[in-house]
Formats: C-alpha cells, sequence, structure tokens
C-alpha cells in the first residue's frame, strides 16, 4: 500500500508548483484529459477541495493557451 502526502499549504499556487507540476509536468503539459491527470495526482497526494479547484484552473488555463489562436498566426 503506498502513503499518501497530504499537501499542508494555505497557497494553492506553491502546492501546485512546488509538489504536484515537477513530479508530473510531462502529464500535466501533453496531456489531454483532466480526469487522467486528476488520479495520477491523487494516487500520490491528498488535496482539500480548494486545492482541487486550483488543479482545475491551471489546468483550464493550460487547455486556453495551447487552443488560442496566438499559436496558429504565421
Amino acid at each position: 500500500m503506498k502513503l499518501k502526502k497530504r499537501i499542508n499549504s494555505d497557497n494553492n499556487k506553491e502546492m501546485f508548483y512546488l509538489y504536484i507540476y515537477p513530479l508530473f509536468a510531462k502529464e500535466f503539459i501533453l496531456g489531454d484529459d483532466y480526469e487522467k491527470f486528476a488520479q495520477l495526482v491523487s494516487e500520490v497526494f491528498i488535496l482539500t477541495s480548494e486545492q482541487w479547484e486550483y488543479v482545475l484552473e491551471e489546468w483550464n488555463i493550460k487547455e486556453s493557451i495551447l487552443t488560442s489562436d496566438y499559436y496558429y498566426q504565421d
């Protein structure tokens, strides 16, 4: 049985970029399925509902950047 780590941080940006992103950068950047990404994270960390909301916000920001017309200009 794997032990899960609880991230005790009131700073959601810190929680994401110091703990989650370093472990799952490839899955975050290249992934196209939030639920699959969330499953990977939940196998390692126990997050509060507020922390999960922040993870989802970061995912949505990433998706909006990747689908932006800005990157398709000549």
